[in-house]
């Protein structure tokens, strides 16, 4: 039941800022599970080719979201290392119908190896903050839910989105638009989206 609260947490942080030129969908998912608050807290983009993927980090106070218990009882000062932690994949129709194409997706895992080759192999995602990818219909996105600020390896990023994405896009049937990976203890999850 945690981790399907946590789907639907982080389907709504995924939605919350279209007024932001943050795709429409992810701005629905956010409204509908009460995140009416979503601040965008920096933008970048990165070239692969001709073709620009947009990345975003966000904060919002979702109502309902239960505060999570930073680690060992404190709030720590260097961030909790997640990288190849595993998670449990499910999915989700919060953000429509359709599932992204394919093509889109993988436009994203190639900006991801762009991050990665220039100089840090890693993010750090702050306490109940969300960090998307976009690029045309598909969305990746590492959410953190915990107290603690987080960091988290492009690589992982690329392989877990794209494996949530396999468990939940065509050609599974019945496919959904989003994939989602849930760490252990529900404290991060990171996914695939139709954005």
């Amino acid at each position: 039941m945690r981790a399907f609260s946590n789907v639907l947490v982080i389907a709504a942080l995924a939605v919350a800022v279209s007024a932001a030129n943050i795709p429409a969908a992810v701005n629905r998912m956010a409204v509908n599970a009460g995140c009416n608050d979503a601040k965008i807290t920096h933008t970048s983009h990165v070239l692969v080719g001709n073709k620009q993927v947009t990345r975003t980090g966000l904060s919002c106070t979702l109502k309902g979201m239960a505060a999570r218990e930073p680690s060992e009882g404190t709030v720590a000062t260097d961030p909790v290392h997640v990288c190849g932690q595993s998670c449990t994949t499910s999915c989700s129709n919060v953000s429509g119908i359709l599932p992204p194409i394919s093509e889109d997706c993988n436009v994203i895992a190639q900006a991801i190896e762009i991050f990665n080759g220039k100089g840090s192999t890693s993010f750090v995602a702050q306490p109940q903050t969300m960090e998307t990818l976009t690029f045309g219909t598909c969305s990746y996105l590492f959410v953190n839910f915990s107290n603690d600020r987080l960091e988290y390896c492009w690589d992982d990023m690329a392989t877990t989105c794209a494996t949530a994405g396999a468990a939940c896009f065509p050609p599974h049937q019945p496919f959904s638009p989003q994939g989602w990976c849930t760490g252990s203890g529900g404290l991060w999850a990171a996914g695939a989206s139709h954005s």
